[in-house]
């Protein structure tokens, strides 16, 4: 047998998990604002696009966690627009 370093390809998946967050240094955003800022940084996104998206993360938490903090309400129709805008613009850095 030949003495070599582990590869992805050669290690068992759970011990792969370990090797490629030390090797590759990924870290994982700490929350859904973080993520979409880090991708709009990444893939140079628009302002707008990014606020829209914060606007509809917003709103959803206010009515999946019952906060009492006034937003302003999102249509379907604004949510389906302006996350496809913003995925489509991710889209281009994947």
């Amino acid at each position: 047998m030949f003495d070599r370093a582990p590869t992805l390809g050669n290690v068992r998946e759970a011990e792969a998990k370990p090797l490629t967050k030390a090797t590759l240094h990924i870290r994982k955003p700490k929350g859904a604002e973080a993520f979409v800022n880090r991708a709009r940084d990444r893939g140079h996104i628009a302002q707008a696009d990014t606020d829209a998206v914060h606007r509809v993360r917003e709103y959803r938490n206010v009515l999946v966690h019952e906060r009492s903090r006034p937003v302003t309400p999102v249509t379907i129709r604004e949510v389906t627009s302006f996350l496809c805008t913003f995925l489509s613009r991710v889209q281009r850095i994947w």
